[in-house]
């Protein structure tokens, strides 16, 4: 049996973390109809000329490349069938936190090889399956392979969107089986000082995805290799998000590497949602 045949997760929420609060649905006043004594109707010539509320509605967005399917992983698909329970619990506390207003969350772990993107794939596949309208964006600028995963060779990701060459609907792939789009990575963002121009905000862009999708996952890879990009492109992730889910792989990364991940992604401003142990079949003997 191969190291990913034994590999599965673990979700929980950390007890020094800031937590998901379960939502129910929203509250709705009592009706007051009985409490406050209707007016009499008006005559038409009577009534006042009131203005038309004014309502807003996102912009209309349709990714302009579309697939039938994504070639999933055979890690992912692996992992989705020896960890189903831990896969179905992450995704329920995904959509506790859509409820409660989390509707981009990142994947992100202390080292490359923690498992970030296997377990960002297996989670939207399930939520997809579930019903969820889900997107999904790469942010591991150091290794920008989420759509090559699935099977895709684009020519061109949201690089092109940071530096204003494209609109974000002629970068996104959209999977119809699947139901599910993704924004690739294929290069570097720009650096704002060294453009000569006055570049577009990279989250203004993106948040085309917040009012089109309930739920948005952005794989983070390695945080540290995050932080260390100077460009707009990584500014835009740690500015964009609502909470991170932290990955530790527990085969590797010892805990006080795991404590010192979290609190820099603490220090940058990002909400730790949560850990998911992953490798748990291949822990350390102590």
């Amino acid at each position: 049996m191969t190291p990913i045949d034994r590999a599965f997760i673990k979700a929980y929420t950390q007890q020094d973390a800031p937590t998901i609060p379960m939502a129910g649905p929203p509250s709705i006043e009592p009706d007051r109809e009985t409490l406050v004594e209707t007016p009499p109707p008006l005559h038409s010539e009577d009534a006042p000329q009131m203005a038309s509320p004014t309502i807003y509605e996102p912009m209309a967005f349709q990714p302009s490349f579309q697939v039938d399917s994504f070639a999933w992983p055979t890690g992912c698909t692996r992992l989705a069938m020896l960890a189903a329970d831990e896969v179905e619990r992450l995704s329920d506390a995904l959509i506790d936190g859509v409820h409660a207003g989390r509707h981009v969350v990142a994947v992100g772990g202390c080292r490359q090889g923690d498992g970030c993107t296997t377990l960002l794939l297996c989670a939207a596949r399930r939520l997809a399956e579930r019903g969820l309208k889900v997107a999904l964006v790469d942010a591991d600028f150091a290794n920008p392979w989420l759509a090559r995963r699935l099977g895709l060779l684009p020519e061109a990701g949201w690089e092109e969107l940071a530096a204003g060459r494209l609109p974000i609907e002629e970068v996104a792939i959209e999977s119809i089986q699947d139901e599910l789009v993704v924004l690739p990575l294929c290069g570097t963002p720009p650096r704002r000082e060294s453009s000569g121009r006055d570049l577009p905000d990279p989250v203004a862009n993106l948040n085309v995805l917040r009012d089109h999708y309930d739920l948005v996952l952005v794989d983070l890879g390695c945080f540290g290799d995050l932080v260390e990009q100077d460009h707009v492109g990584a500014a835009a992730a740690l500015r964009w998000v609502d909470a991170v889910l932290l990955v530790h792989n527990v085969r590797s990364v010892p805990p006080d590497e795991l404590d010192q991940t979290r609190h820099r992604m603490q220090a940058a401003g990002l909400a730790v949602a949560g850990v998911a142990e992953n490798f748990v079949g291949l822990r350390r003997s102590a």
